[in-house]
């Protein structure tokens, strides 16, 4: 049995299991929206696995029993009941307070054991992808013989100026790739957008420790994303709109940027697969950008990007291809 970990509403999701329903593969389908009870957790000298059962409809996960994991969005949601906190006696109240702090402790390394043993399954992405570190990932990018922008994580102008002295523009971005809210009617990621930033040594005042990078003169962006070793890649030519032009996830949908497909020096590829293998991913979507003096510039990669964005524009059915490999983990 394959299991996915999606949210409910990914149609990137919907796709892939579109093709597994036509194959008749085995799967199973859960979200943030399930609540998991753990019934047990074995670990002795001839195996290590769990078995939870859905607390809404029985339905039981046994580790044993998956052939394939794919991660793509969310997590496994462990119900446990806690303590009442209310108490007409101030100690006793906090005393509650203190065990259910204990209680969820307990259920977190038991969260985090739960997807050790699922990423030695067979698998595509992990939970623990989420903790990936933007700045380590432009450190490791680095390492490997990849172009990186000028970066300098600043908390006044000051430092600003002498870091980038000489660079007419700089841009401010986000650190992390976002949060996300989770409602019974709607999820919203909420990110911060690559933005201009005027620095001013006028501006002596200390502010949140803020990424700064110089501005690359772009020729077009690249999206790659990336699936086991393998490479779909599009070019999105973003610079001709004003409004795409810093940052082509502000989207036009009136008039959108062309995005055709395209194949990147073999050289650049056999660097993201070393990039991408002491990052410990095995897929994820890529950002960087081809400059005007013909430079390939790594920004970012997103363990859990949507393909869909090189997918439907470049036609490389990337849905069919992880099915696919899905399929084959239950027949190997």
């Amino acid at each position: 049995m394959i299991l996915i970990l999606s949210s409910d509403r990914d149609n990137s999701t919907n796709k892939v299991i579109n093709w597994l329903l036509k194959w008749e593969v085995p799967f199973m389908r859960v979200s943030i929206l399930d609540k998991f009870i753990v019934e047990k957790i074995v670990i002795d000298k001839t195996q290590s696995y769990f078995i939870l059962k859905n607390k809404n409809n029985g339905q039981l996960i046994d580790s044993r029993k998956i052939t394939a994991f794919w991660y793509r969005r969310d997590k496994i949601n462990l119900y446990y009941e806690g303590v009442d906190e209310d108490s007409s006696e101030e100690l006793l109240s906090v005393f509650f307070k203190d065990v259910n702090g204990y209680l969820k402790t307990e259920m977190t390394e038991i969260f985090r054991y739960l997807n050790l043993i699922l990423r030695k399954i067979r698998h595509i992405n992990s939970w623990f992808d989420n903790q990936l570190n933007k700045l380590y990932a432009l450190e490791i990018a680095k390492e490997v013989g990849i172009e990186i922008p000028k970066t300098i994580i600043a908390t006044n102008d000051s430092h600003l100026n002498d870091y980038f002295d000489g660079d007419n523009e700089i841009v401010t971005k986000g650190i992390c790739q976002g949060i996300y809210i989770y409602s019974e009617e709607q999820n919203y990621q909420v990110t911060m957008p690559t933005s201009i930033y005027k620095s001013t040594v006028e501006n002596p005042s200390q502010y949140f420790p803020t990424l700064f990078q110089n501005k690359i003169e772009k020729l077009y962006e690249l999206r790659i994303f990336y699936f086991l070793g393998r490479f779909f890649t599009s070019a999105i030519f973003s610079q001709q709109n004003e409004k795409t032009k810093i940052d082509f996830r502000n989207y036009d949908v009136n008039y959108p940027n062309r995005t055709p497909p395209v194949k990147l020096p073999n050289a650049l590829e056999c660097k993201i697969r070393l990039l991408m293998e002491k990052l410990n991913l095995n897929s994820g979507s890529i950002d960087m950008v081809y400059t005007t003096t013909g430079e390939y510039i790594f920004l970012e990669v997103n363990p859990i990007g949507l393909f869909e964005q090189v997918d439907i524009p470049c036609n490389y059915n990337i849905e069919m291809e992880i099915a696919k490999y899905l399929k084959e983990c239950t027949t190997t």
